[in-house]
């Protein structure tokens, strides 16, 4: 694959109209990029990083050789950056050193890491802890789960790791006593998809108000592929703030002092096709659903909330939250493997459970989740792994969630 991919198209030319500045680019040996796959994916973190080192140093460091699109580009970020000012001199503001032109940046604080394919791979191993400066959240597309082992030679448990460390660090900071803060929505078409969409749980206008403060007003979008896609907007008053996550309760022991910091944790959105060519949907529905166990094991939610039955087997330290619970929505509550689960968790949930757990294509979750956007995995029915003429899909989806 490469940044002409369909997908990775689809995506640029969406958010570079309606948010500020986007960037696609090919990984090393990708397209018309130089160098080679490195087959254990860690080069091409790199190759993704110097676009976040940019974000962060509030500098874009640009190669001379094409120095009027350089100088367009210069121009239109520095509109960005004031606008109250138009530069028509742009050489003012783009500062040459050797072979290099460098274009300052306005102040970002959110980031939307969006990977495709073997791009998820990718941009799943690179850890917000580098980027203390930025709310940095992910986004990936078609993981190749069951062919992981092909693509990265030796980094297999490495990447997974990756990944539920992401889920894990969403979760230890939107816990909220036993709701699950994960989700999953058929998304049979696109009319479909946005009618379910449209049920996700939102917060109060109270809480976005502090998810904003919390979050801060610039955000960045980095949609990747075998190539990375990049974005920039600044919220105004007519636009919907992005990068908001809900604020949860940490869990007891878990300070400042802490592995995790205390910005806004990484929020995770898992897209997939029933008919991938290379992961089922079923595989995909274990690997998530490990992933929830484990992080829920790891912050110490013992608890799954559903929503069938009735409340006769909730524990009692749950009746200070009944006020807080859906009543339209009666709500059952049933333990979380610990040691019945083998590896991976695989053996105790058997496909015939796995299909009962996630009836209707959506894990338990109470209508009043408090932890929207945490860990967010969406489906569209009948979509293989290439998405061709179906990506509007993938567009509503993050759209809606980020």
């Amino acid at each position: 694959g490469c940044l002409k991919n369909n997908v990775i198209v689809a995506l640029h030319d969406y958010y570079s109209k309606r948010i500020g500045m986007t960037v696609s680019i090919n990984l090393r040996g990708a397209g018309n990029s130089q160098g080679r796959t490195s087959w254990t994916g860690i080069p091409e973190q790199e190759d993704v990083r110097t676009i976040l080192d940019s974000i962060s140093n509030r500098t874009l460091e640009l190669h001379s050789s094409m120095t009027d699109r350089l100088k367009t580009t210069a121009k239109k970020l520095s509109r960005f950056q004031d606008n109250s000012k138009c530069y028509d001199d742009v050489d003012k503001q783009v500062i040459g050193e050797g072979d290099t032109v460098l274009v300052p940046l306005p102040l970002i604080k959110n980031v939307l890491l969006c990977g495709y394919s073997y791009g998820s791979v990718i941009v799943s191993g690179i850890s917000p802890k580098l980027y203390p400066s930025l709310y940095i959240d992910y986004t990936l597309i078609s993981f190749p789960y069951s062919v992981l082992i092909f693509l990265t030679v030796h980094k297999k448990a490495y990447y997974l790791e990756q990944v539920q460390n992401l889920v894990t660090r969403s979760l230890s900071f939107y816990r909220n006593n036993h709701q699950t803060p994960a989700i999953v929505t058929p998304l049979s078409s696109a009319r479909a998809s946005t009618s379910s969409l449209k049920q996700l749980p939102s917060s109060s206008s109270q809480q976005q108000q502090q998810q904003r403060q919390a979050r801060g007003s610039s955000s960045v979008s980095l949609p990747a592929a075998l190539n990375t896609t990049s974005t920039t907007t600044t919220n105004n008053s007519n636009s919907n703030p992005l990068g908001v996550a809900a604020m949860g309760s940490l869990k007891p022991g878990l300070t400042s002092t802490s592995s995790f910091h205390t910005q806004p944790p990484p929020r995770v959105l898992m897209i997939a096709g029933t008919n991938d060519n290379f992961t089922s949907i079923q595989n995909y529905k274990l690997w998530w659903y490990e992933l929830l166990t484990n992080a829920r094991k790891e912050v110490g939610i013992d608890e799954c909330q559903t929503n069938d039955g009735d409340d006769d087997d909730d524990d009692d330290d749950d009746d200070d939250d009944d006020d807080d619970v859906n009543k339209s929505n009666t709500t059952t509550s049933h333990n979380t493997p610990s040691d019945d689960i083998g590896s991976g968790g695989y053996d105790y949930y058997s496909l015939e459970n796995l299909d009962k757990i996630f009836e209707n294509d959506k894990l338990p979750i109470p209508e009043n989740n408090k932890c929207d956007g945490c860990f967010d995995t969406f489906i569209a029915t009948d979509e293989d792994h290439m998405w061709f003429n179906r990506e509007t899909k993938i567009i509503e989806a993050i759209d809606t969630w980020w």
